[in-house]
């Protein structure tokens, strides 16, 4: 099944519209292309930006000062944040039960946090020996504007555990990843929901040289925070989104077609940032290589060898995020392709930890 697109996330492409409109109304079209016209006039026929969420200035949640600490454990398992839900929508999907949703959160600007940290949620109810479930923590999928740019709401990515995969599971055998994505696949809006942290600072956007280039290394729903990286660095009107001049490369392993997540939204970046933004894709259940392998996501990282090695030689900063089997073909790859090049692979991976470019922490 498609994603369902997010309201703030629709790429907006002329063309697209009018072929839409086209089939309603002669008349709308009429009326657009006058509308189309007239801006043309104003804009002196530049191209404007239609990525751009909101039209004001985000800069409210800013880090200012050189002694600004990181939000780190604000809220613990004692004392948790009561918060509520405001939506949760399925953004991806197949016909074998496997689904992922987007989960929209109000904490009332009561629970601040930086991109890349992770958020802990607490599942309602008890486990058979009547113990409150234990916390999960989920990477934030949004930056700290949130979805609506008000600074009191944050986004969840979770996977639904699939029901192949809970057949003839008792309770006990469920682990807490399990019980709390379970949970929060299953809330409404308005429902209350106990969150803890932040935690976390391995996955934090580096922002301090406006020049940077960034690589994000994907699977599945790790895909939660570059969703947010991204969002600050191409559609928030931040002081990072206006100054930043370094170009960013995504790489993401998806199952198949259907969850390709928040695509409409990649896009809408790369429609405005051609030169900017790339992204490429590993089907890992699709893509098959002609000695009958399967494609993985170090298969596609190799095609780009040359520039990811050239990049980070260059300064550049590389994210992983999502299962971290993948880093054992990743590792490999690189092992493999430092050789051809002369380099001695774990001092050069040892040098990038210790100028802080390689940024790594599982889920």
């Amino acid at each position: 099944m498609a994603e369902e697109v997010l309201p703030e996330e629709l790429y907006h492409s002329g063309n697209k519209f009018i072929m839409q409109a086209f089939k309603k109304s002669f008349w709308t079209v009429a009326r657009y292309s006058m509308i189309m016209f007239s801006a043309h006039i104003i804009t002196g026929g530049r191209n404007t930006n239609t990525l751009r969420l909101g039209t004001k200035k985000q800069d409210f949640l800013e880090a200012r000062g050189e002694n600004v600490d990181l939000p780190l454990n604000t809220h613990t398992d004692d004392l948790p944040l009561m918060a509520r839900v405001v939506s949760n929508k399925r953004i991806a999907g197949s016909s074998f039960g496997d689904e992922v949703r987007h989960i929209v959160i109000r904490h009332y600007g009561k629970m601040r946090f930086w991109e890349g940290q992770k958020i802990g949620v607490i599942p309602r109810g008890v486990d058979s020996n009547g113990h409150r479930h234990s916390a999960w923590q989920y990477y934030v999928a949004s930056s700290r504007y949130g979805d609506n740019l008000g600074g009191d709401t944050l986004s969840l990515c979770i996977r639904k555990p699939p029901k192949q995969y809970l057949e003839g599971k008792r309770e006990e055998d469920l682990t807490a990843k399990d019980v709390c994505s379970g949970f929060l696949c299953s809330v409404k809006p308005n429902d209350a929901i106990m969150l803890t942290g932040p935690f976390g600072k391995e996955l934090l956007l580096s922002e301090e040289d406006k020049s940077t280039d960034y690589i994000f290394v994907a699977s599945g729903t790790g895909i939660a925070p570059f969703r947010a990286f991204l969002r600050r660095l191409f559609a928030e009107h931040t002081r990072i989104s206006h100054a930043h001049r370094g170009t960013t490369l995504l790489f993401f392993g998806v199952p198949n077609q259907n969850f390709l997540l928040y695509e409409a939204f990649f896009k809408s970046i790369k429609l405005n940032y051609p030169q900017k933004f790339g992204r490429v894709y590993a089907y890992l259940r699709g893509g098959i290589k002609k000695d009958g392998r399967k494609v993985f996501i170090h298969d596609k990282m190799r095609e780009y060898a040359e520039e990811i090695i050239t990049k980070l030689d260059r300064g550049a900063h590389i994210y992983f995020s999502g299962s971290m089997k993948m880093m054992g073909g990743i590792s490999i790859m690189f092992e493999e392709e430092c050789a051809l090049r002369g380099i001695d692979y774990e001092s050069w991976v040892e040098d990038l930890r210790k100028n802080g470019q390689w940024h790594i922490e599982g889920d």
